[in-house]
């Protein structure tokens, strides 16, 4: 028979029952934060993937806006000089932007700075206090970018103090330093081992010296490919197809000579 008494007992052993103790909380506790601890790395690595294969992705279609290019343009690949005017000395005008030779390729944000300045294709720029995120442009770049950072495999060498592109374009295939010389698909030989773009540190334009070494001069190294996705970085070729190349297959003259003319050579 149960009596008043037992219901009480019974009702106040279940609720006892139930309540943790204090070492039991902090067991779970330790184990969330180790089950945290073993996460986090692993996200933080997904992540990171993740924005290789976006970057990775934008290279891909800026090979294909190349490519239609040259259809459109009788074999010709797109150059960052213009003329001011007939005769005149050519200024320089880095073609990835809004008013370039590639501007009726891309689809450019509305949203866009004001008379004098551009929006660049894969770049983060300042203007009139607002920051503007031009197509293609890397997602592991922001802001915080445009702060100048020292020789690294990964450094940040913004073109101004308002500009980083994050897409950098062939010294040669830019005809940057030299006359006008329109460079041609045809004049180029092993165009899928020639380098068009890369990941750039910030200025826009990779060089041959392509892969950081210690103890690089800052002339180099301003041009360098920037590793920023887990020690790689995106590359396009000049047949228009992409890939992701570790820090230890990015050409250097210094160690294996794959930007000479053993590998490829333009024919001006």
């Amino acid at each position: 028979m149960i009596t008043e008494s037992n219901r009480k007992y019974q009702s106040n052993s279940g609720a006892a029952a139930k309540k943790f103790t204090l070492i039991e909380l902090l067991v779970v506790i330790a184990i969330i934060a180790i089950l945290a601890a073993m996460l986090l790395p692993a996200l933080s690595s997904a992540r990171a993937t993740a924005k290789g294969s976006t970057c990775l992705s934008n290279f891909n279609q800026l090979g294909k806006i190349i490519m239609m290019y040259l259809q459109d343009n009788q074999d010709c690949y797109p150059s960052v000089y213009s003329w001011t005017s007939p005769g005149a000395k050519p200024g320089v005008s880095y073609y990835l932007y809004d008013r370039g030779p590639l501007a009726n390729y891309v689809e450019w944000p509305k949203a866009k700075p004001g008379t004098g300045d551009f929006l660049y294709l894969g770049a983060i720029n300042r203007s009139g206090g607002k920051v503007y995120h031009g197509p293609l442009l890397c997602p592991e770049i922001n802001e915080g970018n445009m702060a100048y950072t020292q020789n690294d495999r990964v450094s940040n060498r913004p073109s101004t103090a308002n500009l980083f592109m994050s897409v950098g374009i062939h010294y040669e295939m830019a005809n940057a330093g030299r006359p006008i010389h329109p460079v041609f698909a045809s004049k180029v030989t092993n165009p899928s081992s020639l380098i068009f773009a890369g990941d750039s540190c910030g200025k826009g334009t990779i060089w041959y010296h392509s892969r950081w070494q210690e103890g690089m001069a800052n002339d180099k190294a301003d041009y360098n490919i920037s590793v920023r996705h887990n020690n790689a970085a995106s590359i396009l070729y000049a047949d228009g197809h992409a890939e992701m190349l570790q820090w230890e297959s990015i050409p250097s003259l210094q160690y294996d000579n794959k930007w000479s003319s053993v590998d490829w050579k333009i024919d001006f």
